[in-house]
């Protein structure tokens, strides 16, 4: 079975939202199986972006501390762009 995340940052004005799926995809890894957009919104200059991920193996069931991890590693990456997960 699939596991889903909601990710929801606030970006720069203007900041590509090819360059912020390409970034996730990146922090996620290879058990990402699915990235949508789910929403934006722009106020006072910053761009807020939501996100659905969905991690699964087809090796085994993961379990929430697995996902975690993951998770984890995403909001660094979103961090490491200067970006802020709200």
């Amino acid at each position: 079975p699939s596991v889903s995340r909601d990710i929801a940052m606030w970006v720069g004005e203007g900041t590509a939202l090819e360059a912020v799926e390409s970034a996730l995809r990146a922090a996620a890894g290879s058990l990402l199986v699915r990235l949508t957009h789910l929403d934006t919104f722009t106020k006072e200059g910053r761009t807020s972006l939501a996100f659905r991920l969905v991690f699964q193996s087809n090796e085994k069931t993961l379990d929430g501390a697995e996902v975690d991890e993951l998770m984890t590693a995403v909001y660094s990456g979103v961090a490491g762009q200067g970006w802020a997960a709200r």
